[in-house]
């Protein structure tokens, strides 16, 4: 017979207790696919050493989610932000991934990723103060 665990609340957790958990959860949500994961794959913007953008995915059953895409400030609106992200899809396509998923809290971003053919799947109003999660698909096939 197993032993009832003690609950405890803590204000600032210790980083490795996180881990603890986060590994957990990962480890069960891919039995639950069958482990289907692929590392993280990753595009650059460079101005010589110095990364000025950069996009991060993740295959999971023939989908890409895009995890990260970022553009310096003073360059944002000059096109870096959507040859980053169709780097990432010709990547994920190459690999027959059929479509690719993300998810943004920026209003400049939707409006990013509407301009490159991703289409609105759910809005989450307020999913912070002042701000509406929003989730976007796009079929890559």
């Amino acid at each position: 017979m197993m032993s009832t665990p003690t609950i405890t609340m803590e204000a600032s957790p210790d980083a490795g207790d996180i881990a603890v958990i986060a590994r957990g959860m990962r480890d069960h949500a891919l039995a639950q696919i069958g482990g289907d994961e692929s590392p993280p794959f990753a595009c650059f913007a460079r101005e010589g050493r110095v990364i000025v953008g950069g996009a991060v995915g993740r295959i999971i059953l023939n989908r890409l989610f895009v995890e990260l895409l970022w553009v310096e400030a003073p360059r944002r609106d000059g096109g870096l932000g959507t040859a980053l992200l169709a780097a990432l899809e010709q990547h994920a396509r190459e690999r027959g991934c059929a479509d690719a998923l993300l998810e943004t809290l920026s209003t400049a971003a939707a409006r990013l990723y509407t301009s490159a053919g991703y289409r609105l799947q759910a809005e989450v109003p307020d999913y912070i103060p002042g701000f509406a999660k929003r989730v976007f698909l796009k079929a890559l096939a």
